[in-house]
């Protein structure tokens, strides 16, 4: 896999996987991809909980802590590809996706 010219993420594999600034790829489950599609169509902006809570689930009221394991599980996969994935924490709201961060 090639580096990103741009240094940016960018989705691959019809949203399966996403692929770092350096070409390397992570493959994606079904809740991660949905997330993680979610983040790219809105880039640096805080996301809120209850945007995310609605993609993942079983069409069921989905908990919090749910999106808390899905963020932390693509966190973990990233770096066990040595990658810090730019998705952050905002206290009180949800998360944000620095896509343009640079590793």
């Amino acid at each position: 896999m090639r580096p990103d010219s741009k240094g940016l993420w960018r989705l691959d594999d019809d949203g399966w996987s996403i692929v770092a600034p350096n070409g390397v790829k992570l493959h994606m489950n079904r809740p991660e991809s949905d997330i993680m599609k979610f983040f790219f169509n809105h880039p640096r902006e805080p996301v809120l909980r209850s945007d995310l809570n609605a993609l993942v689930g079983d069409g069921g009221p989905a908990l919090d802590r749910d999106i808390d394991v899905v963020i932390s599980r693509l966190r973990r996969k990233a770096a066990q590809l040595s990658l810090r994935l730019p998705i952050y924490s905002v206290r009180g709201t949800g998360y944000v996706f620095a896509v343009g961060e640079v590793l």
